[in-house]
């Protein structure tokens, strides 16, 4: 397989990352000082947010008051870590008022805290796509066998929990050009990585592998 691969260097600095809803000089911090890490980080806050803005409002929709606590906690510190301040001071005071039982309040306030949500999700959105274009300019091809070989090296990185050497692998496989399948599979062995789920990281690190031995 060959693959175009996009220069190393950093899409952007801190200074030029604008989204409306996030400090994301903080948000870079709080990712460890990598901009990659970020947007990895911020891949990941999208997809979770999703799915959990619609399961706020069936919990709730279901009188589930502890299910719906449990769901805006986990978007309070989700939304402190990627730097949406606001959401998570919203998502506080919404998840104190599941912990007391305080209903009316909730009820008056859900709505108005998925809009934003909803809003900043847009906006991550839109971020994520314009990174993903600025990404795919100046691009190298990969030598005949290259993927394969960062596919192995990814492997044992991952089996044996090297963080350090798996975040230097991804950082490059992302910003291969390849097909969307195994775009797609890339940016989850990411998200996988990024939720300390290792077992499943591999899993589809080696379902790439045999992809790429019966091509």
């Amino acid at each position: 397989m060959e693959v175009d691969l996009c220069n190393s260097g950093k899409i952007a600095d801190i200074a030029d990352i604008t989204i409306e809803g996030l400090d994301s000089e903080k948000g870079v911090k709080q990712s460890g000082g990598r901009i990659d890490d970020y947007y990895e980080t911020l891949a990941v806050y999208y997809d979770d947010g999703m799915d959990r803005k619609s399961k706020l409002q069936s919990s709730l929709d279901g009188g589930d008051l502890s299910l719906y606590t449990t769901h805006v906690h986990a978007l309070k510190g989700a939304s402190a870590s990627i730097g949406a301040y606001e959401i998570s001071e919203t998502a506080l005071t919404l998840e104190m008022a599941g912990i007391r039982g305080d209903l009316q309040f909730i009820s008056e306030n859900n709505a108005l805290f998925i809009s934003k949500l909803e809003r900043l999700l847009i906006n991550i959105d839109a971020a994520l796509s314009l990174r993903d274009a600025a990404s795919a300019i100046n691009c190298e091809v990969m030598a005949p066998g290259q993927f394969k070989k960062m596919l192995l090296s990814l492997v044992m990185a991952v089996d044996e929990m090297d963080v350090r050497q798996i975040d230097e692998i991804l950082e490059v496989l992302v910003k291969i050009q390849c097909t969307p399948d195994v775009k797609n599979t890339i940016k989850e062995v990411s998200r996988h990585i990024l939720m300390s789920e290792f077992d499943e990281a591999s899993e589809l690190v080696k379902s790439l592998l045999k992809d790429e031995s019966d091509a």
